[in-house]
Order: structure tokens, then sequence, then C-alpha cells
């Protein structure tokens, strides 16, 4: 069974009689869950117990959760992931992880100066995505174009 099979995606409209469950009776489930308010993704979190977490954000504004399920070596990656698409109001930074890199990261771990490495995204087409006032892409991207770039 592949894994994207094993995936589950569970909307819930009514939040409130979810976190009134008796403990006994709320499955314990690891993976991402998006907090909504009025249709709109506002906080991505990870947790290897979804429903004890989102109760722990009551005091957070939003009507309903949906979550998806991930195995736990890939929570970092996919919360990452899922801020930088959905961009959502409540979150801070990007949990820790390998994947995406901020031109800030990218600068200090090559050397360059900024303008350096603005140039090598623009001219090689690297795809970037912004979070506040930060601009991130994918690492790999990057340090491949870098690569190939040696390799001529």
């Amino acid at each position: 069974m592949k894994y994207e099979d094993q995936q589950a995606h569970v909307a819930v409209s009514n939040t409130i009689d979810i976190l009134q469950l008796p403990r006994n009776d709320v499955p314990l489930v690891t993976g991402i869950y998006f907090l909504i308010k009025d249709e709109k993704v506002v906080y991505v979190g990870q947790s290897v117990d979804i429903f004890t977490r989102v109760c722990a954000h009551r005091a957070k504004d939003f009507d309903s959760f949906t979550f998806l399920v991930y195995p736990r070596h890939l929570l970092n990656l996919a919360e990452a992931s899922y801020i930088l698409r959905f961009n959502p109001a409540m979150n801070g930074s990007l949990p820790p992880q390998n994947f995406f890199f901020s031109l800030a990261q990218l600068k200090r771990h090559l050397g360059w100066d900024m303008r350096k490495v603005k140039r090598h995204i623009r001219e090689n087409g690297i795809p970037t995505r912004r979070r506040g006032n930060t601009l991130y892409c994918v690492a790999a991207d990057f340090l491949n174009m870098i690569k190939e770039d040696d390799d001529d």
C-alpha cells in the first residue's frame, strides 16, 4: 500500500462537540492539523495527539479544524509546507527542517552576498514562497542548481 493511500482527511464542523468528548473516546492521531475560521486556514500545527493539541488552542479564534494523518518523521516538513502554502495569520516561523531555506540561510550557508543569492534564484527560475517578510525556496532546488553549475 502506498503512503498516499493511508492519508486521511477529516473535517469537523462542530469543534466544541469533539473537544468535549471523554478522553477515552478520542482517538490518538499523529499528523498535521488546520484551525479554520470562516472557511480560511488561520493556523497550521503538528502533533502526535491532534485532538489533545487542538484542545490546547481553545483560546485561539477558530470555528472548525481538519487534519491529515502523517508519520512522525515527516511532521516538521509537512507543517512547513502547509504554512508556506496557506500563509496562516496565527503562525510564526517555520518548524525546524532541512527542506525550505530562507534566502538569509542560503546566504550564510554559501557565504554569498544577498544580491548573488537573488540573482541565482532569478536566473535559474527557482520557485520561492513568501512568509511575512521572509522569502523561502526549496533548498534542494537551489543547491542542485549550484551543483549543475559546478559540473559544467
